[in-house]
Parts: structure tokens; C-alpha cells; sequence
């Protein structure tokens, strides 16, 4: 069975909802930022859909503001010793304010010492490596995270290999340096629908991802890079808007069964 996904938002929504938030943020010297997160996530998850059924984002922007203030606070007295628990902390609370269906996901939150450890140690390989690391890092990293992640009981998992995905970024970053970045997209594509179905969740289900770089292409020139530069960047969130519905209408899960009962 396949879940399809969609994205229903109106990049002219989209762009009155980030001018007043865009405004508020400036005139309070940043401090309402929290809370502009908090109305443009709920904004997009409230039109994001599976099998025609809107995500939710519960977050409150006061929630927010302390988050990020304490786990601030935490790095900075640490001299950055604290910021792998932060970013854990941060990714921990802003995951189970999605909801579906009438449940938020979860995510496991404990043993911080183990993903303190894991995000040490991928930076020194990647560091002593020149960044030749960096897909194996990706790896171990988005893994950790994913098998943290579940929802309705069923865990999310990541199954990709770094050296897989190591010859991915070789090649494509070498054809997009070659082409001047005009393969860039199909080099997106690729990586990203790679990185994409190696995604599970539960036993059964993956997530299937078939972005096509020619369809990409056009998007990014057009709309990202011609649209935004003519108007100095205010085509933004149309932009954005379009590259939502896109990918949305390129993935899906298979195997997904819906959580509601046909009792």
C-alpha cells in the first residue's frame, strides 16, 4: 500500500505570513524570532499531507525562546562542550511537536552522553580526513537520529552506507564542477533520493523518493534563481512553495498502511 504526500500552500500565504514575521522579528532586534518559527512550521506542516491528512506543529514560540536560550546559555559557559546535547535537545523538542493523525511523534532523548560521543568523534575523522569522512559521518549521525525517532510505536531507521553515498557526492560534485553547476540539480536529485528511500519506518515501510533532475532544473533556474534575482528575492516563498509541491508530489511511502480505523 502507498501513502502519497502532497503540499497545498499558496506562496502568496506563505509570503504575507513571513513579511509580518519577518517585520515583528526586526523591530523586537530578533527576540520574537522563536515565535516567527513557530507560526511559519505550523504554517508548513499544517499543508503538508499524507494520504490527504494534514500534519500539525503544537510548538509555541515561548517554548521555543527558552529552548534555544538555555541550550544557548549551556554551549556558551561550556566554550561549546554542550552544543552536540543541544542540538540533540533542540531536535528532540521540535520533533514531537508534529503530530498526525491525533499523535505526536516521539523521540528518545536519552542517553545524550552516547550522541555527545558520536557527533565528537564523526568531527575528528571528518576533520583528520579533510572532509573526505563527511558521507560516513552524514551516516552514523542521521542514523542515531532516525532510530531515536517513532511514531504511533513503530521507529524510524536510516540504512544507508557512507561508502555508497561517499561515490555519489564524488561523482556528482565532480560532473557539477565540470558543467559549472549546471548539473547541480541532477546531482540533488540523485543524493537526495538516495538519501530519501533509505529511510524506513516500522518493518515494512519506506519512503520513496523519484526527484528528477531535468524537472529540478527547471524549478531551480527558473523559480529560485531568475524569479528571486528579478525581484530581489521577494519570489522567495513561491519559490519555496513550488519546490514543496514538487518533491512532495515525487515521494511516498510504500508498504504504508493509515492509522485510521475503517471501524
Amino acid at each position: 500500500m502507498r501513502g502519497k504526500f502532497e503540499f497545498d500552500g499558496s506562496g502568496g500565504e506563505l509570503f504575507s505570513l513571513m513579511l509580518v514575521q519577518g517585520i515583528l522579528t526586526v523591530i523586537t532586534f530578533g527576540i520574537y524570532a522563536p515565535w516567527a518559527i513557530a507560526a511559519i512550521y505550523r504554517y508548513m506542516a499544517d499543508h503538508s499531507r499524507l494520504d490527504g491528512k494534514p500534519f500539525e506543529f503544537t510548538g509555541k514560540g515561548g517554548d521555543i525562546f527558552s529552548l534555544y536560550l538555555i541550550n544557548y546559555i549551556l554551549t556558551a559557559v561550556t566554550v561549546g562542550i554542550y552544543c552536540p546535547i543541544a542540538q540533540l535537545r533542540i531536535i528532540e523538542y521540535f520533533t514531537k511537536q508534529i503530530r498526525y493523525e491525533g499523535r505526536n511523534f516521539e523521540f528518545d532523548g536519552g542517553d545524550a552522553c552516547n550522541f555527545w560521543c558520536l557527533l565528537f568523534v564523526q568531527n575528528i575523522l571528518t576533520a583528520i580526513t579533510f572532509g573526505l569522512w563527511t558521507p560516513w559521518a552524514i551516516v552514523k549521525i542521521t542514523e542515531n537520529i532516525m532510530q531515536r525517532t517513532s511514531y504511533d510505536g513503530k521507529k524510524f531507521d536510516f540504512k544507508a552506507e557512507g561508502g555508497h553515498l561517499f561515490s555519489l557526492y564524488f561523482i556528482n560534485g565532480l560532473l557539477t564542477v565540470i558543467t559549472l553547476g549546471i548539473y547541480g540539480p541532477w546531482a540533488i536529485a540523485k543524493i537526495k533520493n538516495y538519501v530519501t528511500n533509505c529511510t524506513t519506518y516500522g518493518d515494512d515501510t519506506r519512503f520513496d523518493l523519484d526527484l528528477n533532475g531535468a524537472e529540478l532544473f527547471s524549478i531551480i533556474i527558473l523559480h529560485g534563481l531568475i524569479f528571486c534575482a528579478i525581484t530581489l528575492g521577494l519570489y522567495y516563498p513561491w519559490f519555496l512553495v513550488k519546490m514543496n509541491k514538487y518533491v512532495y508530489s515525487k515521494m511516498q511511502m510504500i508498504g504504508y498502511e493509515s492509522l485510521e480505523n475503517p471501524a
